[in-house]
């Protein structure tokens, strides 16, 4: 197909500070181990003919345990992230990770990624260590990010 205008709503990238741990992981579950960096992504876009792809972080932040190191996760993988993407605007948006289950600095987060790094969206998973998206503890949340028409990823 030669259509150049594809757009991948749904390419993660590890930023490089994270790919040992990832790598890790994805190994002790049997996973072939995920790489990403902005040239391989720009050229196997190339290969499929994709203008552009929207970046996310494919997993949790942190673990259910350290709300601070989801803060701070979420925090380093979106302004990462945002780099990419004022570097090559012209091939890479961002949907900016959320330190859930902590829903004010999700909120603040949130904001943030909006905000001061110009996100194009959001991406939060299909539950949060158990607790689905419908849970009423999540409310104030949507209720944000639909007064933002916020654009949101559901992953998986």
């Amino acid at each position: 197909m030669s259509d150049p205008a594809r757009i991948d709503v749904h390419q993660h990238l590890i930023p490089p500070d994270l790919s040992r741990a990832m790598a890790e992981r994805a190994e002790a579950l049997g996973w072939p181990a995920p790489a990403w960096d902005v040239r391989g992504a720009i050229a196997m876009m190339d290969r499929r003919s994709i203008a552009t792809g929207l970046l996310s972080f494919p997993a949790p932040v942190a673990a259910p345990e350290d709300p601070a190191g989801a803060r701070a996760g979420a925090r380093s993988v979106n302004e990462y992230t945002a780099e990419v993407v004022k570097d090559r605007p012209d091939r890479f948006g961002h949907l900016a990770a959320l330190p859930l289950p902590d829903l004010d600095a999700a909120l603040a987060e949130a904001a943030h990624a909006l905000d001061e790094l110009n996100a194009d969206g959001l991406i939060v998973l299909s539950n949060v260590h158990g607790r689905y998206l419908g849970d009423p503890a999540f409310e104030p949340l949507w209720a944000e990010l639909d007064a933002r028409a916020a654009v949101v990823l559901i992953h998986p």
